[in-house]
């Protein structure tokens, strides 16, 4: 199988092992069922430099293919490679086919330079060109509805567990043209939902400012903004869906 989909397995038997208990933990405090887990793979990067390295190497998978998947960290100031992601909720990033191309990461040590930390682009993953989800939020859109893009990960599966399957999100940046034009590919009027808070104010009217120059007829978008200090995956902990 690919090396990509060696890593999302060896992340997912890392969340159910004893090392993975922190993170198991946090997924159930945001309220994620083993079930919705499962489907979106998620996993667990060990507190390691090479924990991943290590288990890549001892199946065979040549050096150079590590590193060409952004799954070590190497370069001629690094003398020896090492784990791209460690101690770190892993979210497996399919393509439009649903292979994997890439890995998001939250942190756990609530003193990480960054909470969220993507794979580095690679001839695979081009982050300004994916949303996360597409495939199967447009599986859903074949039942009906619009699609929506939400903020983060978190935002997509906790929406999915609630029964909607047709979120999607941009990875941790501002949402890109190449993106905007995948949704429009999905359908033709897409909600943009954006938190309520100064942040998402701010992305909301960017995003407006984005997509302007392109809306047609059968080319617009609708804007969603949550209420003050709310994200998606609060609303509907709280109110339910």
């Amino acid at each position: 199988t690919d090396v990509m989909e060696m890593a999302t397995a060896f992340f997912q038997e890392r969340l159910q092992s004893a090392d993975g208990a922190k993170a198991r933990a946090y997924l159930r405090d945001r309220g994620l069922t083993p079930a919705t887990q499962q489907s979106f793979r998620l996993g667990y990067a060990p507190d390691s430099r090479n924990a991943l390295k290590e288990h890549l190497a001892a199946k065979g998978v040549p050096k150079a293919d590590i590193e060409a998947c952004g799954l070590v960290r190497h370069g001629d100031d690094i003398p020896v490679s090492y784990d791209w992601f460690r101690d770190r909720i892993m979210f497996p990033i399919p393509d439009s086919r649903g292979k994997i191309i890439a890995f998001g990461g939250r942190a756990l040590a609530p003193d990480a330079l960054a909470k969220y930390m993507n794979s580095p682009e690679t001839e695979l993953f081009h982050k300004g060109n994916v949303l996360y989800n597409f495939a199967r939020a447009r599986k859903a859109l074949a039942k009906g509805g619009t699609v929506i893009a939400v903020e983060g990960y978190m935002d997509v599966i906790a929406l999915a567990q609630a029964g909607f399957e047709n979120a999607v999100a941009p990875l941790g940046t501002a949402l890109t043209e190449n993106q905007l034009e995948l949704l429009w590919r999905m359908a033709p009027e897409p909600v943009l939902c954006f938190d309520g808070d100064k942040a998402g104010l701010k992305a909301a009217w960017r995003a407006a400012d984005m997509a302007l120059p392109s809306v047609q007829p059968e080319r617009r978008v609708r804007f969603a903004l949550l209420p003050d200090g709310k994200d998606p995956d609060d609303l509907v902990k709280a109110d339910g869906p």
